[in-house]
Parts: structure tokens; sequence; C-alpha cells
């Protein structure tokens, strides 16, 4: 259905930096850009072992071997982003033809509560939280819900996201918890328990 200009991994590569670079003029942040690159590489090392003449059944075999190593929402993240890259590349002509994403469909997510964090679940973060020092200080106020004191040991500047994100895994595995710890999880624990406490008010 597709044929495309970029037949070999260093066009591709080549064609991933332009279109970094068009991202970039956007204005969009670099943790968006990251997200783009980490799916048209991925793309890319599959077409390495499959051909590089696009078609749906391409896309959707992509997108099948993401499910099997992860998860149905990481497939629909990843399926929203080659959609991006794809559509740039016809923009710019490197794939003639028809979009190999006009006939087919994004990945089913199915429905999945996040598990609130339990009294119990809660002791044992902040359990896992103890020390003098100032990254004990900074876990402990953003386990209890508190300011965070979200600071870099390292650097002394603010934690970025990913930062954040592998902070709240590891105290989440330092504490034994069953389900990841992430930021969602304590948000909606907040809210909940805030909203059974009427403290906080409904949108």
């Amino acid at each position: 259905m597709g044929t495309t200009t970029c037949t070999s991994a260093a066009v591709w590569d080549m064609q991933a930096e332009r279109w970094r670079k068009s991202l970039k003029a956007q204005g969009l942040s670099d943790n968006t850009l990251r997200g783009y690159l980490y799916t048209a590489r991925g793309w890319r090392k599959w077409l390495e072992t499959e051909g590089y003449d696009i078609e749906p059944d391409d896309v959707e075999s992509f997108h099948v071997d993401i499910v099997d190593k992860s998860s149905p929402a990481n497939a629909a993240h990843h399926y929203r982003n080659l959609r991006v890259y794809i559509t740039w590349l016809k923009k710019r002509k490197q794939i003639t033809g028809g979009n190999p994403f006009d006939e087919t469909e994004a990945p089913k997510v199915p429905d999945k509560l996040t598990p609130l964090l339990s009294d119990e679940d809660h002791a044992a973060v902040l359990l896992a939280c103890r020390g003098t020092d100032l990254q004990a200080l900074r876990n402990m106020a953003l386990a209890d819900f508190g300011p965070a004191l979200w600071l870099s040991r390292r650097t002394g500047k603010p934690l970025s996201i990913n930062g954040i994100k592998m902070m709240l895994n590891r105290l989440g595995e330092r504490a034994g918890l069953a389900d990841s710890l992430h930021a969602y999880r304590v948000r909606m624990t907040f809210y909940t328990v805030g909203r059974m406490q009427a403290v906080v008010k409904p949108d």
C-alpha cells in the first residue's frame, strides 16, 4: 500500500532526526520529543527485520508485538505516536500511496481501575522513606501527600517528570507494594480520601 524512500536503518534514523527538529520547532516539550523518538526508533528497528514497504498489516503487527511484550495501553500510546510520524513523512513525500493508518484501528485499551493505597500501603511507603537526610525528607513529603521537596540529591535542582516517576517506583518496590506506585495512584488516593472526608470538593 505504502512505498517509502526510507529503505535502510540509516535513512530512517535521518528522517527521525528531521522529524525531531520539526517537532522542536513546534515548541513541544523535551519529554514529548523523547516519547515520539522512542516510538520512531522502535519502528525503525522493527522494520529492519520486516522490510520497508509499509502496509496496514505491518502497522498492526508492530503494535501486536508491543501488546505481547508490554500492554495494550503502551501499544495504543505508540500507535498514536507512529501515526503522527507516518503522517509527517507523507507530507514530506517520503511515503507514496495511501496512509496505512487509514485502514487500521488503534489498539483497544481495556478499562482498568487504579488501585488506591490502603492504610497499610501508605504506612509501608512512609516506612520506606525513613531517614534524616534531604532525600529521605523529600520522599516523606511526597509520600505523605504534602508539599514535596522535589529536589535531586545529585544536582540540587527540581526533579524532572521522569525523576519523580523513578523515585515513586523505587519507593513502591522498597515498600513491597503489590501494585506499582505512581503519581496518578497517589493523586487518586488523596482525592478519594479527601472526598470521603469532605476535604476535596468535586469539580
